[in-house]
């Protein structure tokens, strides 16, 4: 699909924008800021016209930083190729005071950090898998276009009104057609806890089993509440990932089948070449386990 971009809105409204002000950008009326990462701001945002509910991602106003504009416009660009049912698609890419922004679908029901929370601590075996297997779909197109998303965690597993997991965050992605060395091989890219093996040592090659690696991890979380392995530094996390085998769910007091664990150690194997081979084996894989 064509993505849309153009300027939108004075400069003066920026400034207010990084201190929580309510202003417009472009056809958007900003409602308040729902979320901040090292280079940017999330906010939710109303369009002005139709009332739709949108995400508004807009870069850090002291990221002018080339690197991190071109990460950006990387981000925009592979976003603009991919639609699913499961991934937070991207509507707009504009530019407001010399600021680039996108703008997105909003979920509109928190994210699965939250979910795991409403629910004491863990979800159910069938309510895990089913957002898992989402996710897999998902990530069938997102490999199917070239691109690993590289950070998969609960945190950017997003949920609609209607409780659908929607794969979103995209910015730290691995696009092949577009590849810019925005990270090149050697630089651990990820979430500590969530980072195959292969990731943590930097090796692009295999980005996306690090994603069935990292979708593991998360299907972990959702089950226990914690990751597999979460140390009180990332370099005991790292040696943690490598060298530990993954815990058994059971052991933690977490009842789950036979089949969701074999599976989920499968997804987890220390060996990217002992994984599923592709997202779609995945799939098949989930759908295997009885609900």
């Amino acid at each position: 699909p064509r993505t849309p971009t153009r300027d939108a809105a004075p400069s003066s409204q920026i400034p207010l924008l990084a201190i929580g002000a309510t202003r417009n950008i472009g056809d958007y009326e900003v409602i308040g800021q729902i979320g901040q990462g090292a280079s940017s701001r999330v906010y939710q945002g109303k369009h002005m016209r139709t009332g739709d509910i949108v995400a508004i991602k807009l870069l850090h106003l002291s990221s002018t930083e080339a690197k991190a504009r071109k990460r950006f416009a990387s981000e925009a660009a592979m976003m603009s190729t991919l639609r699913h049912p499961n991934i937070l698609n991207l509507i707009e890419v504009g530019r407001v005071a010399d600021t680039d922004f996108l703008v997105m679908e909003y979920a509109g029901g928190g994210d699965a950090i939250g979910l795991v929370r409403e629910h004491g601590g863990k979800l159910t075996e069938a309510h895990a898998t089913r957002l898992i297997l989402q996710c897999a779909e998902a990530l069938v197109a997102v490999h199917a276009a070239g691109v690993a998303h590289r950070d998969i965690k609960p945190s950017n597993i997003f949920l609609s009104k209607a409780g659908d997991a929607k794969l979103g965050d995209f910015g730290l992605a691995l696009d092949r057609h577009r590849d810019a060395q925005l990270t090149a091989d050697g630089m651990t890219v990820g979430t500590p806890a969530y980072m195959a093996p292969e990731q943590i040592r930097g090796n692009r090659d295999e980005a996306q089993l690090s994603d069935i690696y990292g979708l593991g991890a998360t299907w972990f979380h959702l089950l226990c509440g914690r990751p597999p392995f979460d140390e009180a530094t990332a370099y005991a996390t790292f040696l943690a990932v490598e060298r530990n085998p993954v815990p058994d769910p059971r052991t933690l007091d977490i009842s789950i089948s036979e089949d969701c664990w074999i599976a989920l150690q499968l997804m987890m194997k220390k060996k990217h070449t002992e994984r599923p081979q592709s997202v779609g084996e995945v799939v098949a894989l989930l759908h295997s386990i009885p609900h």
